[in-house]
C-alpha cells in the first residue's frame, strides 16, 4: 500500500524537530513490514509481534532455547547514517538461504528497504542488552564476529526489550536505489508531490 503525508499524519504523530545533539538511530525493515508497523503504530521486538511462532525461520524444535529467546527479546537499531550491514534478511533459492548484505540486493530482489528513526537516549548499548536477555555469551560472541566479517561494527548496535510507540519516531525513511539516498517515506510513495513531507 502506498501511503501519502496525510494517511501518515494519521498514524505517526508530527514531533518537534530534533536538537543536534539529539542522535537518531535506526530500525531497518522491509517492503512485507512496513505496511504492517505502519498501521500497528509501534516497533516491536519479534518475540512479541504477531504470529512470531509461525513467521520465523527458526525451527520449531529451537523456539525455546535461550539462544532464540535472547536473540527474539531484542529490537534492534544501528547509529550507521548509511545502512546496516547486520540488519540484512535471506532470500530462499532453490531451498537455500541467500543472505542479502548490500542494499543493491534487494533491489535486485525486487524488495525496497524502510527505516525508522528514534532518539538514542532512549536506547540501550548493545554490551547492556546482551546482559538485558542474557545472551549466553557464545552466542555474543559469535554475532559479533560474523557482523564484523560482514562490515557492521557492534558498537553502533543500540536497542530495547520494550516496544517503540510511533510518538516516538523521529523519522520514516524509504531507500531510492536510482539515487542512492535516503527519502522521507511519504515523498517517496504519494502521488502528490506538493503535500507536506513527514519527517521529524
Amino acid at each position: 500500500m502506498a501511503y501519502t503525508n496525510n494517511k501518515l499524519k494519521d498514524v505517526i504523530p508530527t514531533q518537534t524537530p530534533l536538537r543536534k545533539s539529539k542522535q537518531v538511530v535506526w530500525h531497518y525493515t522491509y517492503s512485507h513490514h512496513i505496511e504492517e508497523i505502519i498501521e500497528s503504530g509501534v516497533l516491536l521486538p519479534p518475540i512479541m509481534c504477531p504470529h512470531y511462532e509461525t513467521r520465523t525461520c527458526v525451527p520449531a524444535h529451537m523456539l525455546c532455547s535461550k539462544e532464540t529467546i535472547a536473540d527474539a527479546k531484542l529490537l534492534l537499531f544501528s547509529q550507521r547514517k548509511d545502512w546496516e550491514p547486520a540488519s540484512y534478511k535471506a532470500i530462499s533459492v532453490w531451498g537455500m538461504p541467500f543472505p542479502l548484505h548490500k542494499l543493491e540486493d534487494y533491489t535486485k530482489h525486487g524488495m525496497d528497504v524502510y527505516r525508522i528513526g528514534v532518539q538514542r537516549s532512549l536506547l540501550h548499548p548493545w554490551v547492556r542488552l546482551k546482559e538485558l536477555v542474557k545472551m549466553p555469551k557464545e552466542m555474543g560472541r559469535n554475532l559479533e564476529r560474523i557482523a564484523r566479517e560482514i562490515g557492521s561494527n557492534p558498537f553502533d548496535w543500540w536497542g530495547t526489550v520494550k516496544p517503540v510507540p510511533n510518538r516516538k519516531w523521529q523519522a520514516v525513511e524509504v531507500y531510492d536505489p536510482e539515487t542512492g539516498v535516503w527519502k522521507p517515506f511519504a515523498l517517496h510513495n504519494s502521488e502528490k508531490k506538493n503535500q507536506e513531507v513527514l519527517y521529524a
